[in-house]
């Protein structure tokens, strides 16, 4: 096994530990420096180790994740906005609102009003 195949397989545990602890966690931790601190990384390091895989920054992996699981929450539950808000772990309506539109364009109730009317 030359270098490169050694860099690049522990590069890969590393990704494949990152994304275990992001499914585990992605409730209880959103930012970079979370995860970071889990793995004894910097957040700088995280982000370097992410760009020579040819990832995604890790911030967006964590904001896709929460928005993958909103999406699934609203399209698949009667639960209400602030409701999956607090699954979710964040700690304020108005903000995962403002989160949820800036990613999708609609507010969690519209998505969920065009959801059911394409269901």
């Amino acid at each position: 096994m030359d270098t490169f195949d050694i860099r690049f397989s522990s590069s890969y545990k590393f990704l494949k530990g990152f994304d275990d602890l992001m499914q585990k966690q992605y409730k209880e931790f959103h930012t970079v420096e979370n995860y970071a601190n889990q793995l004894n990384v910097s957040p700088k390091g995280l982000l370097k180790t992410l760009y020579q895989l040819n990832a995604a920054k890790p911030s967006r992996i964590i904001g896709s994740k929460l928005l993958f699981e909103a999406k699934k929450l609203l399209a698949q539950t009667n639960k209400t906005a602030v409701e999956i808000t607090f699954d979710l772990g964040f700690n304020d309506p108005a903000y995962f609102s403002r989160f949820f539109k800036k990613k999708t364009g609609m507010t969690p109730q519209q998505f969920r009003k065009r959801f059911q009317e394409v269901d």
